[in-house]
């Protein structure tokens, strides 16, 4: 199971109206512990369950606060999980991805994709396949032995 619900907002912690907080909050840990909890249930032995959370969980940027703590607390629910299932062979983790090139990204503009490329020691945003190909070994045979990580995906920008 791969779990790729996200909902965001910016702007300052002082800005955040509890309107907007419940929102992030319903869709990024609610959902996502709905989501977790009915994988640890139905899964059988040796499933995988992938959260894709948010390399800002790690790069505390002004106003990103709400959303990056969402995601962090999507990030501890992944290694509790991790512990929970561990006996039947199911592997948890979250990967954190940095500046992905989605629809997203494009709509913020040119200037804040250069300002992220600037950021990365790759010298480039992600495409989607960087963050895919992850997923794919994270779910595979060969992530077997991989559970209850964080798993940064920013190129170095993290």
């Amino acid at each position: 199971m791969v779990l790729n619900a996200a909902n965001t907002t910016h702007g300052t912690i002082a800005d955040t109206s509890d309107e907007q907080f419940d929102a992030i909050f319903a869709t990024n840990v609610r959902a996502g512990f709905i989501a977790l909890r009915e994988a640890a249930i139905r899964l059988p032995d040796g499933g995988r369950i992938v959260a894709i959370s948010a390399g800002l969980t790690l790069m505390p940027r002004p106003g990103t606060g709400i959303y990056a703590a969402s995601k962090a607390a999507v990030d501890h629910l992944v290694r509790v999980l991790a512990n929970e299932v561990g006996a039947r062979g199911i592997t948890v983790n979250s990967v954190l991805p940095g500046a992905v090139l989605t629809p997203a990204l494009l709509n913020a503009g040119q200037a804040v994709i250069d300002a992220e490329v600037a950021k990365t020691p790759l010298g480039r945003v992600a495409q989607p396949e960087d963050i895919a190909d992850i997923v794919r070994f994270l779910v595979s045979e060969q992530g077997r032995w991989i559970t209850g990580q964080t798993i940064g995906a920013g190129g170095g920008m993290f």
